[in-house]
């Protein structure tokens, strides 16, 4: 703030010369005290009003010296002749200075208003403008560029911490520094002389950056800035997630859709390749480089025709609606189907079925049979091939629920990757390399499950090796 600012001492010293001179032609002209005392109290009163107090209070002193300089006997002499004089200046004096405060504050409140009201129409502004920012990129840049042309700011910085970006625009430039370690600090401040305000962007406890705001600004006015960007950020992140949500769901039914196709033109002429490896044999001697061509043509397509079981199995799993259907099962004879069913045979065999508990359970066999099928082949495809795998089927005594654990050795998933093998075509990076897979057959799994409202989760050891849990609830519940 300047010590002697220029308007207020300019309209303080037109007052006085103005006062001075009509006050010499009043007295020339004879004009009596209480007519001049109304006109100077007016003067006085438009001085506080354009120029402040102290203004005002220079030109009353000045009006009063005047009153009684050139109107008040003696003429021209600053000495009072009558009592009544001097009540009249003591009033005038005291008038003036009261009625001068008194407009002086009502200026100022007018004035603040008016402030508030601009300041009130640039939130709304920017509020406004900010719904049509492009979230797509850049929105850090241009909710800084907003700020700083609406707001009428020195500089303006923003700092997100999810994307790690960083926009600085006018004085702002140097401030990198400064927003960090307030970020890291997780606190903001305001400078004694109010030209810089640094806040912390919060939605709820979570902090999400930093907005610095060089200039005139209030407190208010910064606070209210840095929950509309916070806001903003907040809703530019939601909007981003749910168009790539969206992205992801189409993308993911195309996909489907297109292996499903795929499955379903592939399994003709696979079985006609079967049946026609098969065949060769039937025709005549074959000689040894023949055979093995044979055995290769077999294996491979029976592969192919698992991948292709696989892949029409997600696809009639992959709708909304999976029709649940629950028959009593006898756990036993169940589980030698489900071993039975296991190609080939010989792998088959390496698996020990144990049942406990009730011996029967209501469930939709053909979900459970295809959940503990893809199971069973990634139990036998990851373990060494002289090892055996587990079935344990239990029926609870308690609360009718079947606990199911397909156990097999000699196979670890990391903890960090336990969570994602059942999203679909998901690989374990530990595991990949071990055997050739699609990533689909516990996405199927996870899908029989949950539609029969069970759980299901992995449990793996260096040790030990890989047990998969499912957990079916019983009638009761």
């Amino acid at each position: 703030m300047k010590l002697f600012p220029l308007r207020p001492m300019l309209w303080a010293a037109g007052a006085c010369v103005l006062t001075v001179v009509s006050m010499g032609l009043g007295e020339r002209f004879d004009v009596s005290i209480a007519t001049a005392v109304p006109a100077l109290l007016l003067l006085v009163i438009l001085v506080a009003w354009r120029a402040g107090f102290r203004a005002s209070l220079t030109v009353s002193l000045v009006a009063t010296l005047s009153l009684d300089y050139f109107l008040t006997k003696p003429h021209r002499s600053l000495e009072v002749g009558s009592a009544d004089d001097i009540v009249t200046l003591v009033m005038f004096a005291a008038s003036a200075v009261v009625v001068s405060q008194m407009s002086h504050r009502t200026h100022l409140r007018a004035a603040q208003l008016e402030h508030a009201r601009e300041k009130q129409a640039a939130l709304y502004s920017i509020s406004r403008d900010a719904l049509l920012i492009d979230w797509r990129t850049g929105t850090e840049e241009q909710l800084a560029k907003l700020l700083f042309e609406k707001a009428e700011l020195a500089g303006v910085g923003l700092f997100n911490a999810d994307t790690q970006s960083l926009a600085l625009l006018g004085d702002a430039q140097g401030a990198k520094d400064r927003m960090e370690a307030a970020y890291r600090a997780k606190r903001g401040y305001d400078l004694p002389t109010g030209q810089e305000r640094l806040r912390i962007l919060q939605f709820g406890s979570r902090p999400l950056g930093c907005l610095l705001l060089r200039g005139t600004t209030g407190e208010f006015l910064a606070d209210a800035l840095c929950t509309l960007v916070a806001t903003h950020l907040v809703r530019t992140r939601a909007v981003q997630s749910e168009v790539k949500a969206q992205a992801e769901a189409f993308s993911e039914r195309l996909r489907s859709a297109v292996l499903d196709g795929l499955a379903h033109a592939i399994k003709t002429p696979l079985t006609t390749i079967i049946v026609s490896s098969s065949g060769l044999r039937e025709v005549g001697p074959l000689s040894s480089l023949q055979d093995q061509l044979a055995n290769t043509i077999e294996e491979q397509a029976e592969h192919l025709a698992v991948v292709t079981n696989t892949l029409l199995r997600t696809a009639d799993l992959s709708t909304q609606d999976v029709k649940v259907e629950k028959t009593v099962i006898d756990l036993a004879l169940f589980g030698d189907a489900v071993k039975r069913d296991i190609k080939p045979r010989t792998e088959g065999e390496r698996i020990h079925v144990l049942v406990s508990g009730l011996p029967e359970f209501l469930a939709d066999a053909r979900l459970l049979g295809l959940s503990l099928q893809q199971l069973l082949e990634n139990a036998l495809k990851y373990s060494p091939a002289d090892t055996p795998v587990s079935l344990t089927l239990q029926r609870e005594d308690e609360d009718g629920s079947l606990k199911v654990a397909v156990h097999n050795e000699g196979s670890f998933i990391p903890a960090e990757e336990q969570g994602m093998i059942f999203e679909r075509y998901y690989r374990a990076a530990s595991t990949a390399h071990r055997a050739s897979g699609t990533g689909i057959g516990l996405s199927v799994a996870r899908s029989a499950i949950e539609a029969m409202q069970g759980h299901i989760r992995v449990d793996s050891n260096p040790t030990s090796g890989t047990t998969f849990y499912i957990t079916l609830p019983g009638e009761s519940e």
